[in-house]
This record gives structure tokens, C-alpha cells and sequence, in this order.
């Protein structure tokens, strides 16, 4: 992997990330696109905000599924993690750009750290890329009248979500210790270690 430009010395620099929770809205993702700041989607956020700057998907058997849909609809960078087979033939089946991952708490500066969940690796992508302070969007870390904004995955992509382990990677996070503000814009969470403002007053 070459080098990730946009880490060294760090001005403030604005970015959203926005997962795939069930709270999200499609007025959401409008407001942050006219606000015009760096955006990185996860998994099916290709789907709501095809505009933005990055596509995050962790898992091999997800862009086995979606990378045709994906490549039409979305022109911005694809990003991966590849520490192992499948991960990495997906890399490069799909030519993706690839990032080197650890299981390890905080945020990594070369590398990811998991955290349990791909929501928490487009958080610490964004800190790699130059991030100073990160705005989240569908952060439920619960499920509420449905799994996602879009209802289930298909079957073969469903997976039972740890949420009480994700949580607990998250409070482990502590980004202050790393120069990164983080705000929780998430209009239902049970992720609380982060401010919350609401999506219209954040700036």
C-alpha cells in the first residue's frame, strides 16, 4: 500500500461520516452534500448519498454483492481493509483501494483499527485522510422500527450485530487524544460518548 496522503500537520479539516443506521434520512445526507465537506459512506450509503468522496466496505462477501450496483452509482474512491484472504482477493477483484487494519483500541495513523465495526474504520479512515473534526450520521448502534435506513440486508450478507461490543470499542476511541473532535448528528443513538448536536445547529 503507498502511502495515504493527507496526514501530517493539521489544519482544520471538516469530514461526515455516515453509516447505514436506521434513523437516517435522505435530508440527512441533502444537508451534508450542501454543506460541501469531505464525506465518507459506508456499505449501502452509496445508495443515499452517491455524491459523496468515499465508499467504506469491510467485508469481501458485501462488494461481492454490491460492486456492480456500486461502480455504476458511485464515482468517488472505494476503500477496504486488507489484513487476510477474502478481504484482500476482493481488493484486488475489484481494484479497490486498500488500507492495512489491527485489532487495537484508539485510532491507528497508518492503519485501521477495527473496533468491531465498519463504522468506527470510516471514522479512523477519515482521521488517516486529515480529518480535524468528524460529523456522524446513522450511528444508532441499535435497531429501532427496522436494522438500516434501506430495512434488511439480503440474506446472505445479514450478520447479528454486537452492538453492546461496539459501543465499548467506541468509548474506548478516545479521540480527543489524537487531535479529533468527533459530533454525533445521529438523530437516534444509543452512542453516547461523543457530543451530540443536532444535524441543523452543528455548524
Amino acid at each position: 500500500m503507498g502511502k495515504i496522503k493527507g496526514f501530517g500537520k493539521r489544519k482544520e479539516r471538516i469530514w461526515c461520516c455516515i453509516a447505514s443506521g436506521p434513523s437516517l434520512t435522505q435530508s440527512d445526507c441533502d444537508y451534508i452534500r450542501s454543506l460541501k465537506i469531505k464525506t465518507i459512506v459506508v456499505n449501502d450509503g452509496y445508495r443515499i448519498a452517491p455524491w459523496a468522496d468515499i465508499l467504506y466496505a469491510c467485508d469481501a462477501d458485501w462488494w461481492d454483492t454490491h460492486y456492480q450496483a456500486a461502480v455504476k452509482a458511485f464515482k468517488g474512491k472505494k476503500y477496504t481493509k486488507t489484513d487476510k484472504n477474502p478481504a484482500l482477493n476482493a481488493a484486488k477483484d475489484y481494484k479497490l483501494q486498500r488500507i492495512k487494519g489491527e485489532n487495537a483500541d484508539g485510532l491507528g495513523e497508518k492503519s485501521l483499527h477495527y473496533g468491531k465495526n465498519s463504522g468506527y474504520q470510516a471514522i479512523n479512515l477519515a482521521y488517516i485522510l486529515g480529518a480535524t473534526k468528524i460529523i456522524l450520521l446513522g450511528y444508532d448502534m441499535g435497531v429501532t422500527h427496522q436494522t438500516h435506513w434501506f430495512g434488511d440486508h439480503p440474506k446472505s450478507l445479514q450478520k447479528n450485530s454486537p452492538f453492546s461490543d461496539f459501543i465499548s470499542a467506541f468509548n474506548r476511541m478516545k479521540p480527543e487524544n489524537y487531535g479529533l473532535e468527533i459530533i454525533n448528528c445521529t438523530r437516534q443513538t444509543a452512542l453516547t460518548c461523543f457530543p451530540r448536536v443536532a444535524l441543523e445547529n452543528v455548524f
